[in-house]
């Protein structure tokens, strides 16, 4: 679409918190049904290696409105942040259901923020339509501009760690016959699973979870309906990622609480639909986070922004096909007690007390099997490229990494 000569573009970003990729049917999930998640990427670029930077939410949106990795200096923070550039050129909103969200260092440079109020009950709801998440999808279709004006619009969910207030019989859906009654609770679980724990409790987390993500599905497909058949279907780009996933028992954690820095808190899912259908139905390889984000909408949105101590990349040449693993090769996530490096062929985790396990990828997806002990020279080389990133991305120097040696690919073709 043209205004006044100048082709407009448009973007909406939904960050849905908690929400990790191995309960959508798009990165190979088969006993949950998401039709509206499968129909979003058979028309977007699918990121199957996102990796969030650990389970600290403020360092993701840093990264995400800055293009800085999580390790790099805060005070490196070049004024040309996302959300501050863009309210000059276009209008922007940005919609939450998380007050602690709507308080992060660039939130206030929105043009209109919306936030609705903290829920006053916790319990399920009678309807689809009277869940949270569902309250936040219709507050933001009605805030999509129905003029022809340029518009970004960030929205923020709480997703998997507000409350999980899908109907009930959402559950039941997901019980076999001789399955106990699935668990009636609305806070999202935390805690730590004894080794010997009932694996009925985890099985009611699942069924829970389940019926969320039901939920979110329906959601998107509305979302999806309004925004295709809408005036501003050829020119908008819409971008879904989470910052984290939620733990549900799979390394005896549940929730996101001191979670250890595994698949189910790393792997998040992002899908990216531009309008022009540059990389549609795209499933890249390559290895990203959440910095990348930043130069990304920056570019779509053709805003100016400064190169200095920008760690992301832009995931554009990725969707054209036009990027093999070179500067995509790996990621590094970190927390006060462990840090964590994912290359294409390995998946190392080293806790600050504790030796440093090793998987291989892509085989071992959730990290069940540590070969540590039997791949030695591995697990040394992998030490040393995490030492060199933490100081690159530290200095902002992405040119000082080193090229990955064959061995950390792992035979990948």
């Amino acid at each position: 679409m043209e205004e006044n000569g100048f082709f407009m573009t448009n973007a909406l970003v939904l960050v849905l918190d908690g929400l990790g990729s191995s309960y959508l049917g798009p990165y190979g999930n088969t006993w949950i049904d998401t039709p509206g998640w499968n129909r979003l990427a058979a028309r977007s670029l699918l990121l199957e290696t996102m990796l969030a930077g650990g389970m600290d939410r403020a360092s993701s949106y840093r990264e995400m409105w800055q293009g800085h990795h999580l390790l790099q200096d805060a005070a490196a923070d070049s004024g040309a942040s996302l959300p501050r550039v863009a309210a000059q050129r276009m209008a922007t909103y940005f919609i939450s259901d998380d007050l602690e969200v709507a308080d992060y260092q660039g939130a206030q440079d929105f043009e209109q923020r919306v936030i609705l109020p903290p829920p006053t009950k916790f319990e399920a709801a009678a309807d689809t339509e009277s869940t949270r998440l569902a309250q936040l999808f219709a507050t933001t279709l009605a805030l999509v501009p129905q003029r022809e004006t340029p518009f970004l619009i960030w929205v923020h969910a709480s997703a998997m760690l507000g409350p999980w207030d899908a109907p009930y019989d959402l559950r039941t859906r997901f019980a076999a016959a001789d399955d106990p009654a699935p668990p009636t609770f609305v806070q999202p679980p935390h805690g730590q699973l004894a080794p010997d724990h009932d694996p009925d409790i985890v099985l009611g987390f699942q069924q829970a979870c389940a019926a969320q993500v039901v939920v979110l599905d329906t959601c998107l497909e509305v979302l999806l309906d309004a925004i295709w058949s809408g005036p501003h279907a050829t020119d908008t780009a819409l971008l879904i990622v989470s910052p984290r996933g939620y733990p549900l028992g799979e390394h005896l954690w549940v929730g996101i609480d001191n979670a250890p820095l595994h698949a189910e808190l790393l792997h998040v899912p992002t899908l990216i639909h531009f309008p022009d259908t540059v990389g549609w139905s795209v499933r890249a390889r390559q290895i990203a986070q959440p910095c990348d984000i930043y130069p990304t909408l920056m570019h779509w949105l053709e805003l100016p922004r400064s190169d200095s101590a920008i760690w992301g990349r832009d995931l554009h040449g990725i969707a054209r096909g036009e990027i093999d693993w070179t500067g995509w090769d790996r990621a590094v996530a970190w927390s006060e007690s462990e840090r964590a490096i994912r290359v294409p062929g390995w998946f190392a985790r080293q806790p600050t007390a504790g030796p440093m396990e090793l998987f291989v990828k892509p085989d071992d997806r959730w990290e069940v099997n540590n070969v540590a002990n039997r791949c030695a020279p591995i697990a040394v080389t992998l030490q040393q490229t995490l030492d060199q990133f933490a100081h690159a991305a530290r200095t902002g120097h992405r040119d000082r990494l080193a090229e990955l040696p064959e061995s950390l690919f792992n035979d990948l073709d």
